[in-house]
């Protein structure tokens, strides 16, 4: 929440439901999403997230919703 704060133009992009913002919890694995200006409980069913190598790898080509991906960049390449 702090970054969002931080950052007016990337708050507007989640308030405005352009982006969702997400967190994994490292010890549950529970899934926190921003909704509404705060942290909620994500409890739709996932089997598995696909894992994409960047963002752009993942949206290439698309213009509908996707569903939340993991991000796995190669070692050594930062996003």
């Amino acid at each position: 929440m702090k970054v969002l704060s931080e950052c007016p133009s990337l708050k507007q992009l989640v308030d405005n439901s352009w982006i969702r913002v997400a967190t994994i919890d490292p010890g549950s694995g529970q899934i926190g999403v921003i909704k509404k200006g705060c942290f909620e409980e994500f409890d739709a069913p996932i089997e598995r997230l696909p894992v994409v190598l960047s963002s752009a790898e993942w949206y290439r080509g698309k213009l509908e919703h996707l569903p939340m991906a993991w991000i796995q960049a190669e070692a050594g390449v930062r996003e």
